[in-house]
């Protein structure tokens, strides 16, 4: 890990406001961010803020040295800040972790770069490439009224379908694409995290359940503690597998921690709709490179991809 004392970042920006690159001996981090990581972190904002951008970016993340249970989102979007992306990325926010050699820069550094950022403005025509993948799980339009994670968990849970006989690889590599359908009061920077949250969770079951989770989770929803119970250690369409989703959080809160250091990629699209209509959320899941059990399973991956 890179100290305070040498931390080193570079920043280039496009005249045209099209893109911002990024070079770092560090990854910013979420909490007790030391004075030479804020000063990164405010310049990467206000770089971001300035995209000439409609609403639609794409996050891109290059490491070759990422700890484990590191999430992609958090470091191309929180951890920089919400707010810095509530005009460049409402409608469409793209993002993806490369594991591969970072990218030169335009420039000689006085420092080695371990981390690469890029930000850089498109257009609804451009595809989301890893929707070219399998499709291996999907969830068709659900109304979610309000976008927490637990709702979002709640809905897709329920309507999830995952392709028969298709499974992941455990420490597989897996894509999403999720959209929400609501007339204008998310602003979509806010909800990223809990429908990538919400969402991931719906792809395990919980085979170790504590009753404390259940009542919690229950008491959220506003649902009896036996709907609760059956949704949490369903694994009819969980293809992320076993774990302890949610899990408690002191002193009596919970905690969504599901497989996404995993996602290495995601586009969250939101589409808006007539004022007064319900909100509704849809989401599919998409292989990676090598993540497929089989070639059988691989071969037969065809009912969902429509």
């Amino acid at each position: 890990m890179t100290t305070e004392e040498n931390f080193k970042h570079y920043i280039e920006t496009d005249p045209d406001g099209m893109f911002v690159k990024a070079w770092s001996t560090d990854y910013l981090r979420f909490n007790k961010v030391p004075p030479a990581q804020r000063r990164f972190k405010n310049e990467l904002g206000e770089a971001i803020e300035g995209l000439n951008s409609s609403g639609i970016l794409h996050a891109i993340y290059i490491s070759q040295c990422v700890k484990p249970r590191t999430d992609v989102e958090n470091i191309v979007l929180y951890n920089v800040g919400p707010a810095k992306f509530k005009r460049v990325a409402n409608d469409i926010f793209r993002f993806e972790r490369r594991s591969e050699s970072i990218p030169n820069t335009p420039t000689s550094l006085n420092f080695h770069p371990l981390h690469y950022y890029e930000y850089k403005a498109e257009d609804r025509e451009t595809k989301f490439r890893y929707a070219g993948g399998h499709k291996i799980a999907q969830c068709p339009q659900v109304i979610c009224r309000e976008i927490k994670a637990v709702n979002v968990w709640r809905s897709i849970k329920s309507k999830l379908v995952s392709k028969a006989g298709a499974i992941l690889l455990p420490g597989s590599h897996f894509a999403v694409q999720l959209t929400i359908r609501d007339s204008g009061h998310h602003k979509l920077p806010n909800i990223v995290k809990p429908m990538l949250d919400g969402f991931i969770s719906a792809l395990h079951y919980n085979d170790n359940l504590h009753n404390d989770v259940v009542d919690r989770v229950a008491k959220m929803l506003g649902a009896s503690t036996d709907e609760t119970r059956t949704l949490l250690i369903d694994s009819s369409n969980a293809l992320l597998g076993a774990r302890a989703v949610p899990n408690l959080y002191p002193p009596n809160g919970l905690q969504w921690s599901p497989a996404d250091d995993h996602l290495i990629a995601g586009e969250i699209i939101r589409e808006a709709t007539p004022a007064g209509t319900e909100t509704e959320i849809s989401g599919c899941l998409f292989t990676a490179a090598g993540t497929i059990a089989n070639e059988n399973i691989k071969r037969g991956l065809n009912n969902l991809d429509g």
